[in-house]
């Protein structure tokens, strides 16, 4: 695998180091409430509808470690990994997906497919570990399993622990060898994510990914309020 390193990667993982926020819009506070109630049967049915024959939108919110995956590739040929990353539902964006993972395999997803704890209000995140592009000493000492998620308030103070953590696998291969990671999936009450939001002016917390030998901290910044809690 070929790696850039040319002056301007370099200085966009400098820029983003210095400012991690600079790759994004101006953050504005948020304002929007979030459901923390149990969706009805017409709730659910509306979602399966707007996820089937709605206008096209992304579901649910993508965090990834990026300055660790640039930054790895400066540190040595082969000490490049992937960075972690976390994908988050609401009770309502979860449903959507799980409507258009079944219309991918094209098996059919209705009301009676979506179970009562799918319908509580519980905040989702998945994470997957960061992983070696090269499965040698340099490689393997910068990457990390994920083998639990927190939430913390914008000062990480106020640490939130999951109703339920679960773990899995994920194996990557060479020709000589290979290695397994764990990866996290954690749910948390949307009361918590509404509480931690009041924390901050701007309604910001972090998700965090409790790592082989240290946490990595995703903030979920009020630019991603309009697009996550709708």
């Amino acid at each position: 695998m070929k790696f850039l390193k040319s002056s301007c990667l370099l200085l966009v993982a400098v820029l983003l180091l210095l400012n991690p926020s600079s790759a994004g819009a101006k953050e504005q506070p948020s304002t929007i409430a979030l459901t923390v109630t149990t969706l009805t049967d017409n709730q659910v049915a509306a979602t399966i509808d707007n996820a089937t024959h709605g206008k096209r939108h992304q579901i649910g919110l993508i965090l990834s470690d990026v300055q660790t995956a640039l930054l790895s590739t400066l540190i040595c040929n082969t000490c490049a990994v992937s960075g972690c990353t976390n994908v988050v539902f609401t009770p309502v964006e979860y449903i959507e997906y799980l409507t258009m993972e079944a219309r991918k395999e094209m098996k059919p997803f209705s009301a009676a497919d979506v179970s009562p704890e799918m319908q509580e209000p519980l905040f989702r995140v998945f994470a997957t570990p960061s992983t070696a592009d090269y499965l040698n000493g340099a490689g393997l000492s910068m990457a990390s399993s994920v083998h639990s998620v927190v939430m913390a308030d914008s000062s990480r103070a106020d640490i939130v622990q999951p109703l339920d953590n679960s773990n899995g696998t994920a194996e990557t291969n060479s020709a000589l060898r290979s290695f397994t990671y764990q990866n996290a999936g954690a749910t948390f009450p949307m009361s918590e994510v509404a509480r931690l939001r009041s924390l901050d002016s701007k309604g910001e917390f972090f998700i965090v990914d409790v790592g082989d030998s240290q946490n990595k901290y995703f903030k979920v910044k009020a630019m991603f309020a309009k697009q996550l809690f709708h």
